[in-house]
């Protein structure tokens, strides 16, 4: 969600900063993404009011004291806490039309929040004075001052990021990383992580297709399809965390290009795909890398079922068993007990 309407006509998104106790709205900061820092969730009802939970911490909430302040500024600053209430403090709001107020203008399809019972306890953008000198301060407080509802909060959407699939002699391959579960709905296009195993990495399948939060991944498609469609998924998924991590926001890697592998193809012999060293200075966001602090591998080929795997030879490796357990994780070999094995349930002895 979004609060206020800047100076510049942009609205700055309400974003949790673990590093403070409380909430940042820079006038910059105005691209709502799925990160959890911007996601936030109101349960509870009109009548007893709402409760108003951030995703990036568990059970942590708005919260705030409900010492009030009529002027400028002060340190009532509402704060996500996952602790217990503290005596005096409130974590009850009631979302109300906003109307024209003072200098602010109610934004369309806006809402404003204030305290559960007591309307006129509501949460703004502030300025602060410091002495003599007033200075910007982009904290979000909780004051009597101000518009009649208070500052405008708003619902913002972005949609997910895009997926291009490099073409490679006939597959289509793209490394991702985001810090949220999405499962991808695309039917020929299949995620793996690796993990490194001697000079090759070795890559497990998610039967699932979910892409777990913070879990590197690579997408192939054995029929080169250009793109790949991913929603919003509701489970955390099973795919383990591998030898790939990644970025969300972009990453400058100069001077430091040795200690990173970045999904390619190996120089000289380009039929092998993997990760290997960058020849450029970033990593785009939502890509996945593999970080190395030694920085002395030049590259790693992917390796299917044991069997590190050519271009031309990659539809071949791929339909080899497909070994799941119950769980619907992909293993590299049945033991004892129940798999499905290429589609059929089997009973390993």
């Amino acid at each position: 969600m979004t609060l206020g309407k800047a100076d510049n006509g942009n609205l700055p998104v309400v974003r949790y900063n673990s590093n403070n106790n409380y909430i940042t709205l820079e006038q910059g900061d105005n691209t709502f993404t799925y990160a959890k820092n911007d996601q936030w969730a109101f349960v509870g009802n009109p009548f007893d009011g709402f409760k108003i939970y951030n995703r990036a911490l568990t059970n942590g909430r708005l919260i705030s004291s409900t010492t009030m302040s009529d002027g400028e500024g002060q340190s009532t600053f509402p704060y996500v806490s996952a602790d217990a209430l503290q005596s005096g403090y409130t974590e009850t709001w009631d979302i109300h039309e906003q109307r024209t107020g003072g200098n602010q203008t109610a934004i369309s399809d806006g809402f404003a929040i204030s305290q559960h019972g007591t309307p006129a306890n509501k949460m703004n953008r502030r300025w602060q004075t410091y002495a003599n000198n007033k200075t910007t301060d982009f904290r979000m407080a909780y004051w009597t001052g101000g518009s009649d509802n208070g500052s405008t909060f708003t619902v913002s959407q972005t949609n997910l990021p895009n997926i291009t699939l490099n073409p490679v002699e006939g597959p289509s391959y793209a490394s991702f990383f985001v810090d949220y579960p999405v499962v991808v709905t695309s039917n020929n296009v299949k995620v793996y992580t690796g993990t490194i195993n001697g000079n090759s990495l070795e890559m497990t399948e998610a039967g699932d297709k979910i892409i777990p939060a913070n879990v590197g991944v690579v997408l192939i498609s054995e029929t080169g399809a250009p793109t790949a469609e991913i929603s919003i998924s509701d489970e955390a998924g099973t795919l383990a965390l591998g030898s790939l991590t990644g970025t969300t926001t972009g990453l400058n890697i100069g001077g430091q290009q040795s200690n990173y592998l970045v999904l390619g193809r190996k120089t000289g012999d380009t039929n092998k795909v993997g990760f290997y060293q960058p020849t450029g200075t970033q990593i785009p966001a939502n890509k996945a890398y593999i970080y190395l602090a030694g920085g002395n591998v030049q590259g790693l080929a992917f390796n299917f079922d044991g069997a590190t795997t050519d271009i031309n030879n990659i539809s071949a490796a791929t339909n080899k068993q497909e070994i799941y357990d119950l769980s619907g994780r992909r293993v590299m070999k049945a033991n004892k007990g129940l798999y499905i094995i290429n589609g059929k349930k089997c009973f390993i002895k």
